[in-house]
């Protein structure tokens, strides 16, 4: 049967060879098998159909079918959607496979319709009840609607066919739209089944039976071969295409094709890469046939045979190329000691290559049987050249002739040592002469050039290793924990090193140790622990000690001299006395902490006395001097850390943004700091906040954003709350003054009032823009300020940003028109109403006062007057600027009049 839509691969021009059988090694198929019943019972089976619901038709069908069921057939149900609304896992394997057909009725018959259509994972539940990656199994499914939960019909037809041993499912579609039948008839097709539309009741009893007779029913079976007689190939790469009588294409890739059941004549194409077979083939009613199409191909044998250095080489790795005779175009290459390839007929060229040598062979492709082709390589002995004597680890360069092969080597190795063994070696891709370091045992050799694939002697030479003297002048003593000089006579090899250990120290282990490629004399470091010890020169090729020397480490006094108490946080100084070995460090803990571990700490090499910071906790503590090179404890004295009051004082209420003072009292430790923060945030975590070392009080900016948050005094080195209280951000109003039109790539004049922070924006952005993206921008430091417009017409937002958050506290719609047409467009709008008033002290003037009002923002325009206490003006929208004078004096403001806008400003006069 056809098991999936034809999926073309990419065409190539050779196959490697997976297998051929014998035509008669091919089985017949299995007529009898395990089905399983998948029915919906969704609430959409109580729909109508030929006015009767769709389940008591269901019921009918499926008994009707039972009536006729073959025995040779183990069948079993599952249902979905028939115990809950909405889950898409109500599915139930009410009746394995192989139950009682009378148990399958009385179930049917009982169900009652409830649920959701999870028709794939339905599906799924049916194959893995089949063992279908074991067996053939095949499934029935009858839905009346669309997958209505997470998985995709068509991927999991795909995957179940791609996993089952022979895994198909049939699908009958029950009242199903036009729209909605698409998924279960890819569902069908993925696994090689076939869909059936059933609109009616009696189309869904003819479905049923067609169903049974497909599972009943065996295919033709058509599979290639090589040629004609040739072997049958069992490559699950082949590509299969079937043309029924009508022009329908359906297609397959696998080892064999299972042709429709339907008696008829059909166009069958085999294709395997370049390879192309074409044949009318007929389907006889009644009759199962297997039909075979010659490939017009052969298969070729490749193998090899090599002869290194005089040794015949078991499985050389060859890289093998072959190409078309014709064009010398590529066809295919592979390495190893041989292959198989499917070839079409024609002349082709192979050519291989083993260590550097060439063979090659010409040879005919005739479709039918195999064609052995054989490649002989014979690889010539190398050579090498370098001095007959070194000394122990030293390195020599070595110069070779050889094959130069992948991963060919030069290695020295004792004369005895097999062909197979190495020492210390160089590849001779690295470059010609090579570097070679010769063993730390003196005596005699073989330098050997090795093939790297067959690992074979290509050339040997003898080269002897001399003794070298090893030697150690040290100090008979030294105080533990110090750096002592140590001149040394020795090989010096790649890695020697000096150590110094206990006596009984294996010889493979080390304590502190110097490289021998720091010179002579080095460095080393004495043990932190007064004893007996010994100075080793070690090999670092085999870690063999070829010289000791022994030394004693003397005891050094340690002292800590440090006050017995001192506040929570503080910086406290601390006299000592120790070894000052390197790294070695006074640190402050709890009496329990252990000795490998520590709190706040400063390295001896600081001097003495030095500086150590308390923790930020009262309590008793150890002040330890501890030895770097074990975490050893040389010297303990306790300490008693005090408590420090820690408070924080500034209003209860301060303004948003505002940049508050605020005194304090606590331990101001290194790095202790004072945030503002939500009550709600984590200790560990911080808002805005400034370091208690910028001195008391200190200034602090507030959140922009009004609530109840709470100020914290934070200690710098444990991230600890030592002090809190709450303060309540209110709100300040925000305004933004302007004139509802400006002109493009000019400055618009901005009254406003706000918090004022120094980060604080005016920007102009566009309306559709993001709060925390503009075209322009101005700090928002005075008022009024002029604000540049962007040179783009169109409508704008004038918004008041503040720096900490970006938070908008307002907005303005601003007009932006061509700088040309700007004041024609004000002075056709409507203008505004200024009512103007003055007051000196508390009390309003009315008497003997001259008022005077003009345009300021570059219009051509009179002087109004007025002697009214309170004056009024009808005035063009602009900015304008007010001027009032008395006897006693006079006094001036500046205004913005919108279009349509009446003001009222009052002017204070001194």
């Amino acid at each position: 049967m056809i098991a999936h839509p034809f999926r073309r691969l990419v065409s190539i021009a050779l196959l490697m060879v997976t297998a051929a059988i014998p035509i008669s090694g091919l089985a017949q198929a299995d007529t009898g098998g395990k089905v399983m019943l998948v029915l919906d019972a969704s609430g959409s089976m109580w729909g109508r159909v030929d006015e009767r619901e769709k389940i008591l038709i269901a019921r009918e069908v499926v008994g009707e079918m039972l009536d006729y069921w073959d025995p040779s057939l183990s069948l079993g149900l599952v249902a979905y959607g028939h115990r809950t609304k909405g889950e898409c896992s109500d599915i139930e394997t009410l009746v394995p496979v192989g139950g009682e057909l009378e148990r399958i009725r009385d179930t049917v018959n009982g169900l009652q319709p409830r649920g959701k259509t999870p028709l794939s994972a339905a599906v799924q539940q049916a194959a893995e009840q089949l063992r279908f990656t074991e067996d053939k199994a095949t499934v029935i499914l009858v839905s009346d609607g669309r997958e209505t939960c997470d998985l995709d019909p068509c991927a999991v037809g795909r995957d179940l066919e791609r996993m089952g041993v022979d895994f198909t499912a049939h699908v009958i579609g029950f009242d199903i739209s036009p729209e909605d039948r698409a998924g279960l008839e890819c569902l069908a097709s993925e696994t090689g089944g076939q869909y059936f539309d059933a609109q009616h009741s009696e189309d869904l009893r003819v479905a049923l039976e067609q169903a049974v007779e497909q599972i009943k029913s065996t295919p033709d079976t058509v599979m290639a071969s090589l040629g004609t007689g040739g072997a049958v190939l069992d490559d699950t790469a082949l590509e299969w295409t079937v043309i029924d009588a009508e022009g329908g294409e359906t297609g397959f890739v696998g080892a064999q094709l299972a042709l429709p059941l339907v008696p008829g004549q059909y166009e069958v194409v085999a294709v395997l890469g370049d390879l192309r077979a074409e044949e009318s083939l007929e389907v006889l009613a009644g009759e199962n046939r297997q039909h075979v199409l010659p490939l017009p191909a052969a298969r070729v044998v490749f193998s090899a045979e090599a002869t290194l250095a005089g040794q015949t080489v078991a499985d050389p790795e060859v890289q093998w190329s072959v190409t078309r005779a014709s064009d010398e175009s590529g066809v295919a290459g592979f390495s190893g000691a041989g292959g198989e390839l499917i070839l079409p007929a024609g002349d082709y060229r192979v050519v291989g290559d083993y260590e550097g040598q060439a063979a090659g062979e010409e040879f005919s492709v005739v479709p039918g049987a195999d064609i052995p082709v054989t490649l002989a390589f014979t690889v010539e002995p190398a050579s090498l050249e370098a001095v007959g004597s070194a000394p122990v680890s030293s390195i020599i360069a070595v110069t070779w002739e050889g094959p130069d092969g992948d991963r060919d080597y030069v290695t020295v190795v004792e004369p005895s040592a097999s062909d197979g063994e190495y020492g210390k070696y160089f590849y001779t891709a690295r470059g010609n002469p090579g570097e070679l370091q010769l063993p730390d045992t003196p005596g005699e050799y073989e330098l050997r050039y090795m093939s790297g694939k067959g690992q074979a002697v290509m050339a040997r030479r003898p080269i002897t290793v001399e003794a070298v003297a090893t030697t150690l002048e040290a100090p008979e003593s030294a105080p533990m924990g110090n750096e002592i000089e140590i001149a040394w006579q020795g090989p010096d090899g790649k890695g020697d090193y000096i150590t110094v250990v206990t006596p009984d120290t294996e010889d493979g282990r080390h304590g502190k140790y110097t490289y021998t490629r720091e010179g002579s004399p080095l460095s080393l470091v004495m043990p932190d622990s007064a004893g007996e010890y010994e100075i080793r020169y070690v090999s670092a090729q085999s870690n063999s000690v070829l010289a000791r020397r022994m030394i004693s480490v003397a005891e050094v006094t340690t002292d800590l001299a440090a006050p017995e108490t001192a506040p929570m946080g503080s910086e406290i100084e601390i006299a000592w006395q120790g070894p000052d070995g390197k790294g070695d460090y006074i640190t402050v803990v709890t009496p329990d902490t252990d000795d490998g571990r520590h709190g706040k700490y400063t390295y001896t090499r600081e001097g003495s006395p030095l500086s150590l910071v308390m923790p930020d906790s009262a309590g008793e503590y150890e002040i330890r001097y501890v030895s770097a090179q074990s975490n050893s404890v040389l010297a303990r004295r306790m300490i008693r850390v005090e408590e420090v009051a820690v408070s924080l004082t500034l209003p209860a209420e301060v303004p948003v943004s505002a940049q508050q003072e605020i005194h304090w009292t606590g331990p101001d430790g290194r790095n202790d700091y004072i945030t503002v923060v939500t009550p709600d945030t984590e200790d560990r975590k911080h808002g805005k906040y400034t370091y208690t070392r910028k001195g008391n009080p200190l200034v602090l900016q507030m959140p922009d954003q009004p609530g109840l948050y709470e100020l914290r005094y934070v200690s710098g080195q444990s991230g600890s709350v030592l002090g809190r209280v709450p303060v309540e951000i209110s709100a300040v109003a925000v305004t933004l003054d302007s004139l509802g039109i400006g002109a493009a790539d000019q400055p618009l004049r901005v009254q406003w009032q706000g918090p004022g922070a120094p980060q604080d924006l005016l920007a102009m952005a566009a309306v559709t823009d993001p709060d925390d993206k503009w075209v322009s921008k101005s700090r928002a430091t005075q008022s009024p300020l002029d604000l540049r417009l962007p040179g783009e017409p169109g409508l704008y937002e004038l918004r008041y940003v503040t720096g900490q958050s970006n938070l908008v506290l307002a907005r303005r719609l601003v007009e932006v028109v061509p700088a040309e047409s700007y004041l024609d467009r004000i002075a056709a709008m409507p203008g505004g109403t200024v009512k103007l008033s003055a007051r000196r002290d508390d009390s309003p003037v009315t008497a003997d006062i001259n008022w005077q009002v003009y345009a300021v923002d570059g219009r051509p325009a009179d002087i109004q007057r007025s002697s009214d206490p309170v004056a009024e003006f009808s005035l063009p929208m602009g900015g304008y600027r007010a001027n009032v004078s008395t006897p006693a004096g006079s006094a001036t403001i500046d205004f913005l009049l919108d279009s349509g806008v009446t003001l009222e400003k009052e002017v204070v006069l001194p």
